[in-house]
Order: C-alpha cells, then sequence, then structure tokens
C-alpha cells in the first residue's frame, strides 16, 4: 500500500476525532440537566487534546483499509463506535483519573488489531457448504421464517402500526421488556439487526438485475418488518439497519480503499451538522445521533472502569444496572460493550479475556467469506459491530444474529453465486 492513502485516512480520522470531540462539548451543555452528563473538564489543556488524538490515531494506523475481509470492516467499526468514545470521554467526565487507564485500552486494542493482520496459515479456514439449495427453496424458507416473526411480533404486542416519537421511545422500549417473551425479543432483534437488512440487499440485487417486480416485493417486505419492530420495541437501530447495511454495501463494492469513503463521508456529515447546530431541529437530531452512536458507549466504559477501581471490584454480573442507578440516576442497563463487558465479567482478566474472544471472532467471521459475497456479507457484518460497541460479545452470536447472519449466507449460496 503506497504511503499517500494511509496518510489520508489518518487525516480523515482526525477530523472524525476532532469533530466528535467538539460535539462531546456541546452534548455536555446540551445535557447538562441530566445526571451523567457533567463534564468539569471540558477546559482541558490544548496539551491533553493532542494526547488524546494520539491515543486515538495509534491503532488507526494499523487498521486495514485496502484488502478487504469482513473483519477488517468489523475492526473499524468498533474503532470509530466504541473505542473512541472511550478515549475522547475519559479525560472530560466527572470521575477519578488515573494515567494508565487509556494506555492499556489503546495497547490491548491495538495488539488485537496487529496479531489479527498477521497470516496464520491454520486459521486461514473457508467453509464450504456440502450442499447448495435451490434459490425456489431459499426464498420459501426465508418467507416462512418472516411471515412467523412478523405474526409472533404481532401475537405478543398487538397490532400496533404506530411507531413512537424517535426522540422519545423509552416508554415503548419498557412496555416490549414487561410484555414479550424470552423468544419474541429474540426474533425481535434477530428480525431488526439481520433479517430486514438481508432482504433491502437482496431487493437490491434483484434490481440490479432488472427484476423490478421481485425488487419491489422484498423492499416492502423489508420496510414493513423494519416499521413493525420499531413499533412494537422502540428500537431506533433497527429504523435505520437496512439503510446502514445498504450504504456499507456500496461502499465495500467500490474494493480499492473503501473506509475513505466511509470515513469521508462520516466526516463530511459530522462538520455539516455541527455548523448546522444551530437550526433547532438539526440540533436534536445530531446531538441524538452523535451521543448514542459515539458518546455513550465511551461513557459507560469509562464509568464501569471508575467504579471497578473504587471498589476494588473483580467483577460483577449486574454491572450495566448499578452503573445505571450510580452515574445516571436512573434504572436501566448501561451495557458498555467489548471493553466494559470485561471488566465487569472478571476485572482485569475480563478484559483480557474479551480482547482475546474478540480476536476469535475476527477470525470467525472470515470463514464465511468468499469472493462471491465477502462485500454482501461485510455489510451484514456491520450490524455486529454496532452490537460490539453496544453490548457484551457473548449476545452477538444469538441476540444480535451472527450465527443467523452466517445461517442465511449458508442458504442463500447458490443465489449468490448467480447474482451478488
Amino acid at each position: 500500500m503506497s504511503h499517500l492513502p494511509r496518510l489520508y485516512i489518518l487525516f480523515l480520522l482526525t477530523l472524525v476525532v476532532i469533530g466528535v470531540n467538539l460535539y462531546f462539548y456541546e452534548i455536555c451543555d446540551f445535557f447538562s440537566m441530566v445526571e451523567g452528563y457533567q463534564c468539569p473538564n471540558k477546559n482541558q489543556a490544548i496539551s491533553d487534546t493532542a494526547i488524546t488524538l494520539v491515543y486515538c490515531l495509534i491503532p488507526g494506523f494499523f487498521i486495514r483499509y485496502k484488502i478487504f475481509r469482513p473483519s477488517d470492516l468489523l475492526i473499524l467499526l468498533v474503532y470509530l463506535m466504541h473505542y473512541l468514545g472511550i478515549i475522547i470521554t475519559y479525560p472530560n467526565l466527572n470521575i477519578a483519573q488515573f494515567d494508565w487507564w487509556r494506555p492499556i485500552v489503546c495497547l490491548s486494542f491495538t495488539l488485537v488489531i496487529i496479531v489479527n493482520n498477521i497470516k496464520f496459515s491454520y486459521l486461514n479456514i473457508r467453509f464450504k457448504p456440502v450442499k447448495k439449495l435451490s434459490i425456489g427453496l431459499s426464498f420459501f424458507i426465508l418467507f416462512i421464517f418472516y411471515f412467523g416473526c412478523v405474526l409472533l411480533i404481532f401475537r405478543e404486542n398487538g397490532l400496533n402500526l404506530s411507531p413512537p416519537n424517535i426522540t422519545d421511545v423509552y416508554g415503548v422500549r419498557e412496555a416490549f421488556v414487561n410484555n414479550s417473551s424470552l423468544l419474541g425479543g429474540y426474533v425481535s432483534v434477530i428480525s431488526g439487526y439481520v433479517l430486514s437488512p438481508f432482504m433491502m440487499v437482496l431487493a437490491l440485487l434483484f434490481w440490479n438485475r432488472d427484476k423490478v417486480g421481485k425488487a419491489a416485493m422484498v423492499f416492502i417486505a423489508s420496510i414493513f418488518l423494519s416499521f413493525v419492530i420499531y413499533s412494537a420495541t422502540g428500537f431506533k437501530s433497527v429504523a435505520f439497519s437496512s439503510f446502514t447495511v445498504i450504504l456499507f454495501y456500496i461502499f465495500l463494492k467500490t474494493k480499492d480503499f473503501y473506509a475513505i469513503k466511509i470515513l469521508s463521508l462520516l466526516a463530511i456529515t459530522i462538520y455539516t451538522f455541527y455548523l448546522a447546530l444551530p437550526f433547532s431541529l438539526i440540533n436534536i437530531v445530531a446531538l441524538h445521533w452523535i451521543r448514542r452512536v459515539f458518546i455513550v458507549p465511551g461513557m459507560n466504559v469509562n464509568y464501569f472502569f471508575d467504579y471497578f477501581v473504587n471498589n476494588n471490584s473483580e467483577g460483577w454480573s449486574n454491572a450495566p444496572f448499578i452503573v445505571s442507578e450510580i452515574y445516571y440516576g436512573t434504572s436501566g442497563s448501561a451495557n458498555a460493550g467489548l471493553i466494559g463487558d470485561g471488566l465487569a465479567r472478571a476485572g482485569w482478566l475480563g478484559l483480557v479475556f474479551n480482547m482475546f474472544l474478540f480476536f476469535l471472532t475476527l477470525k470467525f467471521v472470515d470463514i464465511f467469506k468468499t469472493e462471491k459475497n465477502k462485500y454482501l456479507y461485510g455489510a451484514m457484518i456491520s450490524t455486529v459491530g454496532y452490537a460490539l460497541s453496544n453490548s457484551s460479545i457473548t449476545t452477538i452470536f444469538l441476540t444480535y444474529g451472527l450465527f443467523f447472519i452466517i445461517i442465511l449466507f449458508i442458504v442463500f449460496d447458490r443465489f449468490l453465486e448467480k447474482y451478488a
């Protein structure tokens, strides 16, 4: 790889880091009356900002941006939505400051990236289905599952087709948690994060082959499923997951330096919204988006760390509820993603164990990549990146549907050979 594209990517990452940092100050002001968002160190020294930038860019330097593997995209997403938030928010929060916390996070995350870049011949495994299903049977299985999901959601939550206000979904979420069974919860999340986005991409593949009627039917079915799930659960990420997957698929299809387009769009969006903050509607949307995607995961991890250090804890199973009550003054669940979940499970050993699990997960997702499906498969993995940034690593396999993604690609292997 030439040095110019990598330097340009580091420049884009610098713009993103500075932009998220600026937003963090705005978020502290906007949510200053909300417990947990007090930022007493906003006016930190320029030298500390420079240190923050260095910590942010070190892992970014080692991420692979050209030769695509699904694991590369997964690393990039966890880096953007989880790692950056930890590094940026830590020196600004109202918590005890420990100089060695950010170096430990930086070193552990960077080591995973470097080791993942090494080619281990004995880990270079590729899955090949013994028998490929016909295209007709693949779609029959898909739509049987589709209608089963819709009927189960209606059965448990009623025929609710009134979506909640996107800025106030917590009442709907609470009702869903109280009324939904374990099966209903799994089906709703998997359908929203996996089934609906997959159908959206199938519609795009049909459209590219001028199968307009089939494309329209699958597209409408995908939109309807997302609408039903969002109305029943209030999960905002479900409302955008399908379009996010489509966007990643388009970027990945460009092949060379896909990350440049992803980071360029991200930087342009961040600064365009920032310049438009004086407009109230854009202000609410932008601050809400940046806060949820980039800021909150990092804040939660740092609050987990603060509680862990101050209480000499070796791990505690109900950490999300404790952190939510102590730092946010609510009875919710402050999930803390890959790094925070490790601390909560077993302290420092839990952090090491989770990073090892992360490495194994990266190798696992690459097993099912083929030359035909790698861009579509990578786009579907983007939802797993979001889940890893906000939930425990063990939940991505069942709750957030990584196993189900793999099953879909096995079932649709023949279709993807023809259309992908």
